[in-house]
């Protein structure tokens, strides 16, 4: 049995849901949190995003582990098809998710209070954000052993303070600085499995969400949609590439009120054909624009209701999207602590397959223990705050 055998992410996912399942029944306190999640419109997208963000764990454990097997060259083998685009595809989908949602709000009140919203979106990302990057700091002074590897001490300030604001907010672009730079001349990303950049294309849909809100009149708006498609087609531009993926979620804020498709894309069926499109999309390369249908075609029969057989409305999957935040950002502490660690002893390339796997699925479970703890104790009592009341919905980006 190979170490890309299929039959391991699903053991994952299960073993996740499991110990999900059991924080459920333990706490009173998260009993009340998916409880409440519960009363929101879209509750199936709580568990998409909650199996995504574990889609994210398990495709950078891959990674980790053919980095090892490749003598540090971070590249998955094209026979890793799945694993790859489990990931890549979740950046999609979560990409989807946040225009959904941000647009829907948008169509609702056209006009944004710009300062109150940009305040609000920087408080609910930034704090866990900025935990997640002093993990990281805090690893690279282990791992180079806390000596000074930089040129200056002036320059090993300017790359963290890169890391703190800089990269998120894609400020790099604009002044030249760089994009996850290296942490006292340590490839520092690796620590994190590079997952930032997403939320950096995240805060820039937000912060052009106020500019694209002159064009929420629909015919203004497939204009813009027509005029992007058409840079991305004979340009190959990749900024309008992701921006392709925001412009389907932003679409579907149109059709949904509208298109009363309910009864359709919840009948067993459609969930077959769901399952089906997530299949022929993360398993058989196929060109990247079939690709993306099957994804938009999924996002929307989950958007519509449809919960993959009640797989999306458990109690355990719903409180994995909750947390999905904290999972997105500490797993790739996690999984370098863990694997780096043990590659001291044992090499990584020599483990079996299912020793691996056992490895990964537990940096799952201690990756949702800790998203569970900053949830209690950084972003909840922010959300209780009510400091941003009436904002857009709680999201997430992705990976690779």
């Amino acid at each position: 049995m190979k170490v890309t055998n299929l039959l391991f992410y699903f053991l994952v996912i299960f073993a996740c849901l499991l110990f999900c399942r059991s924080l459920v029944h333990r706490s009173t306190f998260i009993q009340a949190a998916v409880a409440k999640s519960a009363a929101l419109k879209h509750t199936t997208l709580d568990g998409l995003r909650g199996l995504l963000a574990i889609n994210v764990v398990i495709h950078h454990a891959v990674f980790t582990y053919f980095y090892f097997e490749q003598d540090g060259i971070w590249k998955m083998p094209v026979a890793s098809h799945f694993y790859f685009s489990i990931g890549s595809e979740a950046v999609t989908l979560f990409f989807m998710m946040t225009a959904f949602l941000a647009w829907s709000g948008v169509i609702k009140r056209p006009k944004i209070d710009i300062p109150s919203f940009y305040l609000k979106r920087a408080i609910r990302i930034f704090p866990l954000y900025w935990i997640s990057v002093i993990g990281v700091i805090i690893v690279v002074l282990v791992t180079t052993n806390f000596s000074l590897e930089s040129p200056s001490l002036m320059h090993a300030m300017r790359t963290l303070d890169d890391w703190f604001t800089a990269q998120i907010t894609n400020l790099p672009f604009i002044f030249g600085r760089q994009l996850m730079p290296n942490i006292n001349e340590f490839p520092a990303w690796m620590v994190n499995a590079g997952v930032s950049w997403t939320l950096a294309y995240d805060l820039n849909f937000y912060l052009l969400l106020p500019l694209l809100a002159n064009f929420v009149r629909l015919d203004l708006f497939v204009g813009l949609a027509i005029c992007l498609a058409a840079v991305h087609r004979y340009f190959d531009v990749e900024q309008t590439g992701i921006m392709i993926r925001f412009l389907c979620g932003m679409s579907l804020a149109y059709i949904f009120p509208r298109a009363r498709l309910d009864n359709y894309l919840k009948h067993p069926i459609a969930s077959i054909g769901i399952i089906m499109a997530l299949g022929l999309g993360w398993v058989i390369p196929i060109p990247p624009s079939l690709q993306l249908a099957c994804m938009l075609f999924a996002f929307t029969g989950i958007l519509y209701g449809n919960s993959l057989f009640g797989l999306l409305t458990l109690k355990a999957t719903r409180y994995l999207g909750i947390i999905s935040y904290g999972v997105y950002l500490l797993h790739g502490i996690v999984l370098f602590i863990t694997f780096h660690s043990l590659n001291r002893w044992i090499p990584v390339k020599t483990l079996s397959p299912i020793s691996f796997w056992s490895i990964t699925g537990l940096c799952a479970i201690v990756a949702v223990i800790l998203a569970s703890l900053t949830y209690r104790y950084v972003e909840y009592p922010i959300i209780q705050r009510r400091l941003f009341s009436g904002s857009l919905p709680r999201q997430i980006p992705a990976t690779e």
